[in-house]
């Protein structure tokens, strides 16, 4: 009896730029079986997400690319010679993919229960307004949402992320399909939710006898949910099979350097060992740095209202000169409204918030400018951050301009380039003709040409794959300690910032539940919302 679901021979993708050919899928031949859950992992740029596109006839119709192989239904159609009346059938009734944003993934227009209702027709037939209600409501019970019928009727906007991903994996429960491709969707997600949402669809998979592809960066989250595992790197698979057998023994270099780069809860090295040119790279070297005793942020009694809705109550939070400290919380605790005040961004709230001593409320227009140059920030998308239509080199003299720092333009670039190991090369490229690693670290750079005080990372390294997070990670540590600033370090995974900084403030729906030195991270004393981020990680 077959029980293979898709089977894909000899699949190479490329694009051509400038007559240089650049291959993305390199002759990919793979087979996944019914009910078994396959895990795809590999970093950025190694063909994950365009296989995925690929296996649902989605490839863009683009001159510049070439793809040649096949890839097989169970009953040996072929996919890529599907005409649009066959795509229709084909997506969604036998395969589906949930996407890693879930917000551009749905309409904004169209509240949830309207856009699942969409896809009951077009699975079931001669089903009337009540029956597709009925139907839409026990679809968002099975992925275990709380209040369906508010739910049902919600936009967007108006839930959480890891509600939306839910609400997305209710779409694929609703057309029945066969094969569901996850692509990254844990990726913005705290641990605790990362984990309750690949267990639901794991469970869901396996009771519905559905082939679940979870596609990842993170090796340390799949290894729990998938049966089979891929390695892929630059377009070919390096190392494929069980996952627990793979995982206990792996063979490359590059699959090592995935597990070992992750960094720990406690007991971390001072820098992350991560793979380059395939070896694995590790340093010993430790760093100190002069600490001192005053305060250069400091909240008092801070609260922040959104209409009725109170985003953060009574935070009290201190950062010292020449320190590094931690926000950690789930999503929606508050993190980010948090940075915003921080960064004056936001100054709509209620309480104290002190800047060297002095109530940033007394000081005049010109000093609150000069503060806002001192205080900078570096966001989790880098994609954003950088504008596509300027060369590095533009991006990071229009930083300079803007500050009028007019001496020595060159040597401070460079100077900072090698600080953060990057060559002087990419000065002359797009931000788009560079990896994810190497935009976050140019807008690394183009903060440090501001010559901050402090510099607040807002979820920084959460996008990017595991051996180029433990790369800008000991990036973020060395410049701590070479350059004489103060760091506010915000995640949602909880070793990280135990792996960076001094001091560690748990946030949970607005209010600071936890606040501990690192050394006491896994003291007795913890709150429970900080054990779960501490078991989920």
């Amino acid at each position: 009896m077959n029980n293979i679901v898709l089977e894909i021979k000899n699949l190479s993708i490329s694009f051509f730029e400038h007559n240089i050919e650049n291959i993305v899928l390199n002759n990919f031949s793979y087979s996944f079986k019914k009910n078994i859950t396959t895990a795809i992992v590999g970093p950025s740029g190694s063909g994950k997400s365009l296989l995925s596109l690929a296996c649902l006839n989605l490839l863009p119709e683009n001159s510049k690319m070439k793809v040649s192989g096949n890839i097989f239904l169970e009953n040996k159609d072929c996919i890529l010679q599907f005409n649009s009346k066959d795509n229709y059938l084909y997506r969604g009734i036998y395969s589906s993919i949930i996407f890693q944003n879930p917000f551009t993934s749905l309409n904004p227009v169209y509240t949830c229960g309207y856009q699942l209702s969409e896809c009951l027709t077009k699975s079931k037939e001669n089903l009337d307004k009540k029956n597709i209600y009925n139907e839409c409501l026990k679809f968002l019970k099975q992925v275990e949402l709380d209040n369906v019928e508010k739910v049902y009727n919600s936009y967007p906007h108006e839930l959480s992320g890891g509600q939306l991903q839910r609400v997305l994996i209710s779409f694929a429960l609703a057309l029945k399909t066969k094969v569901i491709f996850a692509d990254e969707i844990t990726t913005a997600l705290d641990p605790y939710t990362k984990n309750k949402i690949l267990y639901l669809l794991k469970k869901i998979c396996d009771f519905n006898n559905i082939t679940l592809i979870i596609i990842s960066h993170d090796i340390n989250i799949v290894k729990n949910y998938s049966d089979e595992i891929l390695i892929l790197k630059n377009g070919k698979i390096i190392e494929n099979g069980n996952t627990k057998n793979l995982l206990k023994k792996p063979k490359k270099n590059f699959t090592k350097s995935l597990i070992l780069c992750k960094p720990k809860i406690i007991n971390n090295p001072f820098f992350l060992p991560f793979l380059k040119k395939n070896k694995i790279i590790y340093n010993n070297k430790i760093l100190k740095k002069e600490s001192f005793s005053n305060s250069i942020i400091e909240l008092k009694n801070l609260s922040l209202f959104y209409n009725n809705f109170k985003a953060l109550n009574n935070i009290n939070l201190k950062l010292k000169e020449n320190d590094i400290i931690g926000i950690i919380g789930r999503s929606g605790s508050g993190k980010s409204s948090l940075s915003n005040i921080i960064s004056l961004v936001n100054n709509n709230y209620k309480g104290s918030f002190f800047y060297k001593g002095k109530n940033i409320k007394t000081f005049n227009k010109k000093s609150i400018n000069y503060i806002n140059k001192k205080i900078q920030l570096v966001f989790q998308n880098p994609e954003s951050s950088l504008n596509p239509k300027q060369k590095i080199n533009n991006c990071l003299r229009e930083v300079l301009y803007c500050n009028n720092i007019i001496n020595n333009n060159d040597s401070k670039i460079l100077y900072y380039l090698n600080q953060l190991e990057l060559n002087k090369n990419i000065l002359n490229k797009y931000p788009h003709e560079l990896s994810g690693g190497q935009k976050q670290r140019v807008c690394i750079v183009r903060i440090l040409l501001t010559d901050p005080e402090i510099i607040i990372f807002d979820e920084s390294v959460s996008a990017l794959d595991m051996n180029t997070q433990a790369h800008v990670l000991n990036l973020i540590k060395k410049i701590y300690y070479k350059n004489t600033i103060s760091i506010i370090y915000i995640s949602h995974d909880i070793s990280t910032v135990s792996f960076l900084c001094n001091k560690i403030y748990v946030l949970n729906k607005g209010t600071i539940i936890d606040s501990f030195i690192k050394k006491n991270i896994l003291s007795n004393k913890r709150n429970k919302e900080t054990l779960k981020l501490i078991n989920n990680n």
